[in-house]
C-alpha cells in the first residue's frame, strides 16, 4: 500500500473517533498517535507486540470500569482493535476490511451520542469511505475523474427523507444502551463531598426549560431545579432514603413550563418547587423512585419532553413518627467540637437557628472547587472547625447535619439551580455548571422552607449564574469581573442563535414519532386515514423502488461492468468486433488478429481484470489508448 493511502486510510479512522474521545481511555488516543508515527518511520508491529497492546488494553478496561462487559468497555476495545488493523494493511482487500471497521466503530459510537451532528457525520463518513476506496484504486466509480459516491448520497437524500416522514412509526419499547455507571453529570444522587479533593465542571448540556407565559415565569432566584431528596446522612455523605413519598401538594394555576431532555436515556425529573401534574406527551414515562423523587425513561429511543404546572407549594402536616428520618444522623462521626458549634449556633425557633449558621458560614467559609478531600472519620470537625472552604455540597451537607443537631428536620436537595437564558428561542439552557446542592428544613405549620448556604458564602454564583461564576472563579477574576459583566458578548449571542436552530432540528429529527406523523397527513388528505395511507406509500414504495431500479439498470445500459470493460465494448462496436460471453480476451485477440495499439490494449485490460495490485499507471495508459482508438475515423 502507498504511503499516501494509509493517510487516508488513519484519517477515516480519526473521524469514526475524534469526536468521541471523551468516552475513551487516554492510552487510546496515545495509541493512535504512536501507531501513525511508527507507519511514517516505517516501524513495523509484530504480532507478540499488538498482542501485548490488546492484553494492556483488556487491563485498563478492567482497571476503569470493573468489567469487561458494556457498552463503553466493548467501545474501547473494538476502538483499539480497529486501530491495530493498520498495522495489517498490505493490499487493497486489507483496506477494504479496515474502512469497513472504521464505519462499523462510528456506528456503534452513535449508541453513546445521540446528537444530529453525529448523523450528518456518520453520512460524510460513508461517502468519505467510498472516496477512499476510489482513490485506493478500486472499481467502484464508472469513471477515474467520477464523484458518483458523493452524488449517489445525495440521491439517497430525498428518499431518506421521504422513508422518513411517511414510514410509520410504531413504538418497539425503549432501547437505551448507556451505562449508567459512566453518565457524567454534575448532578448527583449520592452526595459525598468529602471524597473530593477537587470538582471538576464539565459543560454536558442537560435540558432545556421554557415557560408559557413571560408574565407568570418565575424570578431567577426562583429556578431551582429539583432533582434528588438526601434523607440518610452519614458524615459528610448523604443518600435518599428507599421509598416513601414527599407529602406535599401544589396549589394554585401558576405557570406551565416544559422540561426538554438533550439525552435519550434514563435520567431524574428536575421541577421547581411546587410543581404538579406531569404530563409527558408519550416521550417517556415517569416512575418514581425514593423520597420523593422519579425518574424519566424515554420511550422509543425518544428524549423526553415533560410539561407540568408551577404553583405555590402546600406541606402536609408530618406527624413525629414522620419526622424522625430527617433527624437521623451518624453520631460516631460528631464529635464533641462540632456539638459545642451546633450548641452556640442553636436559635429559639427553626428559622433562627437556620439564620445563625448562615451567619457563622458568610463570616467563616470561602467557596472553591479545590478544597481536598476530608476524613470519612472525622471530616465534620475538619470542615466546619478547621478548614472552613469547599463547595456547594460541602456547605449544604454541614447546614443540614447542624440543623439536625439542633433539632431541626432537615434535608439535602441536590439539582440545578437557574441556567442560561436564550433571548433567542425564550428558553433556559440547564448544563452540569448549573449543579447545585441546597437545604430544605422543616417548620411546623408552614412546611418544608429553602434554605441556600451558597447565597451568603458565594452570592455570585445564585446573581449571575454556575457558567459565569465558575468561569470567574477558574480564572481568579474577582469581583470587578462582574462588575463590568454588561450581558453576552456577540460570540455568545451567536451561539444562541446557533442552539435554537439546533435546537428546533434536534427536536424535530429525535421526537418525530406517530403522533406528529398523523398531524402532517392531515394536513394534506383530510379525507383519509393517517395510517393506512402511510403503510400504503411505504409498501409501494418498497414494490416499486426495486423494479424501478432494475429498469434503470437495463435503460440506460447500466450492466455489471466496470468502466474499462464498457469502453473495451464501445471500441468492438465501433470495429463492428463483439466477444462471446464464453470468450476470452486472448481467445478473443486470436480470433480478430489483434495487432498494434488495439491488441495493447487488449493485454492491459487483462491485466487490470485479473491482477487486482495493477498499477494505476496502467490504467491511465488503458485510457490514453482507448480514447486514440475512439478517435480514429
Amino acid at each position: 500500500m502507498k504511503r499516501k493511502h494509509v493517510n487516508f486510510l488513519f484519517f477515516n479512522l480519526l473521524v469514526a473517533q475524534l469526536p468521541f474521545f471523551g468516552h475513551y481511555l487516554n492510552f487510546i488516543i496515545v495509541l493512535n498517535v504512536l501507531l501513525w508515527s511508527a507507519f511514517l518511520f516505517d516501524f513495523k508491529l509484530n504480532k507478540s507486540v499488538q498482542l501485548l497492546i490488546l492484553l494492556g488494553t483488556f487491563i485498563g478496561v478492567l482497571i476503569s470500569y470493573n468489567t469487561y462487559k458494556g457498552l463503553m468497555p466493548g467501545l474501547n476495545l473494538l476502538s483499539v482493535f480497529v486501530s491495530l488493523k493498520i498495522c495489517e494493511i498490505h493490499n487493497k482487500r486489507d483496506a477494504v476490511v479496515f474502512v469497513g471497521f472504521s464505519f462499523i466503530l462510528t456506528i456503534v459510537n452513535l449508541m453513546v451520542e445521540d446528537k444530529l451532528f453525529f448523523i450528518f457525520l456518520l453520512l460524510f463518513q460513508w461517502a468519505y469511505s467510498f472516496y477512499l476506496l476510489k482513490r485506493i484504486n478500486f472499481d467502484l466509480t464508472s469513471g477515474p475523474l467520477s464523484y458518483r459516491p458523493f452524488g449517489l448520497l445525495f440521491l439517497t437524500i430525498p428518499i431518506t427523507v421521504l422513508l422518513f416522514v411517511a414510514f410509520p412509526r410504531i413504538g418497539l419499547g425503549s432501547f437505551n444502551f448507556q451505562n449508567a455507571s459512566t453518565m457524567k453529570l454534575g448532578f448527583t444522587e449520592r452526595l459525598r463531598p468529602g471524597e473530593v479533593s477537587t470538582a471538576v465542571q464539565s459543560k454536558e448540556l442537560i435540558f432545556r426549560a421554557s415557560f408559557s407565559s413571560k408574565k407568570n415565569r418565575p424570578l431567577y432566584s426562583e429556578l431551582y431545579w429539583i432533582g434528588s431528596y438526601m434523607t440518610q446522612n452519614d458524615g459528610l455523605s448523604w443518600r435518599p432514603s428507599a421509598g416513601g413519598k414527599q407529602k406535599q401538594k401544589a396549589t394554585g394555576k401558576g405557570s406551565t413550563y416544559k422540561i426538554n431532555y438533550e439525552h435519550s436515556r434514563t435520567m431524574n425529573l428536575f421541577y421547581l418547587e411546587g410543581s404538579k401534574q406531569f404530563r409527558s406527551s408519550g416521550t417517556a414515562k415517569i416512575d418514581h423512585f425514593q423520597d420523593g423523587g422519579y425518574k424519566v425513561v424515554p420511550l422509543k429511543g425518544q428524549r423526553a419532553v415533560i410539561e407540568m404546572n408551577k404553583g405555590a407549594r402546600q406541606s402536609y402536616a408530618y406527624s413525629p413518627k414522620e419526622l424522625i428520618k430527617y433527624l437521623q444522623f451518624n453520631r460516631a462521626r460528631v464529635s464533641p467540637k462540632v456539638y459545642q458549634l451546633a450548641e452556640s449556633l442553636k436559635g429559639a425557633t427553626a428559622k433562627e437557628t437556620g439564620n445563625k449558621i448562615l451567619d457563622y458560614f458568610s463570616e467563616n467559609f470561602s467557596y472553591t472547587l479545590s478544597p481536598g478531600q476530608y476524613s470519612k472519620e472525622n471530616g465534620i470537625e475538619e470542615f466546619l472547625i478547621e478548614r472552613k472552604q469547599g463547595f456547594c455540597g460541602h456547605f449544604a451537607s454541614g447546614l443540614a447535619l447542624l440543623l439536625r443537631i439542633n433539632g431541626v428536620p432537615s434535608r439535602v436537595v441536590t439539582g440545578f439551580m437557574g441556567g442560561t437564558y436564550n433571548e433567542y428561542g425564550d428558553y433556559y439552557i440547564i448544563t452540569t455548571e448549573d449543579s447545585h446542592a441546597w437545604v430544605e428544613y422543616y417548620q411546623s405549620g408552614q412546611g418544608w422552607i429553602r434554605l441556600d448556604p451558597t447565597i451568603v458564602v458565594a452570592r455570585e454564583r445564585l446573581e449571575f449564574g454556575g457558567p459565569d461564576f465558575l468561569y470567574a472563579l477558574i480564572n481568579q477574576l474577582g469581583p470587578e469581573y462582574f462588575k463590568n459583566k454588561s450581558g453576552p458578548n456577540p460570540f455568545q449571542k451567536f451561539q444562541m442563535a446557533y442552539d435554537v436552530v439546533y435546537y428546533k432540528l434536534s427536536d424535530g429529527f429525535f421526537n418525530f414519532d406517530l403522533e406528529r406523523q398523523f398531524d402532517i397527513f392531515k394536513a394534506y388528505f383530510r379525507k383519509s386515514n393517517p395510517f393506512i395511507l402511510m403503510v400504503s406509500l411505504s409498501v409501494v414504495f418498497f414494490v416499486l423502488g426495486p423494479v424501478i431500479y432494475f429498469i434503470y439498470l437495463k435503460v440506460m445500459g447500466r450492466e455489471k461492468k466496470n468502466w474499462e470493460d464498457r469502453v473495451f465494448h464501445k471500441i468492438c462496436k465501433k470495429f463492428d468486433l463483439s466477444i462471446d460471453d464464453n470468450e476470452g480476451l486472448s481467445e478473443f485477440a486470436e480470433r480478430v488478429k489483434a495487432k498494434d495499439e488495439f491488441l495493447s490494449l487488449i493485454f492491459i485490460l487483462q491485466e487490470l481484470k485479473y491482477n487486482p495490485d495493477a498499477s494505476e499507471d496502467l490504467k491511465i495508459t488503458f485510457n490514453k489508448m482507448a480514447k486514440n482508438l475512439l478517435a480514429r475515423s
